[in-house]
């Protein structure tokens, strides 16, 4: 008995969205969990903007 390749191709292509999905939820739960566990520092140290600004408008 022959098997079709492309029958098992479009298998494991048409597996691989699940499989992907199941993976960025698995991050996305691991990403909201550890970032209460994080201090909220967001943008950039105030020293370099300082020093930014002393060199664009000295």
């Amino acid at each position: 008995m022959e098997h079709n390749p492309s029958g098992i191709v479009f298998t494991l292509l048409a597996a691989l969205p699940g499989m992907e999905r199941a993976y960025t939820c698995d991050r996305t739960l691991e990403g909201q969990g550890s970032g209460g566990s994080r201090p909220e520092n967001t943008g950039k140290a105030s020293s370099l903007l300082n020093t930014l600004a002393g060199t664009l408008f000295g």
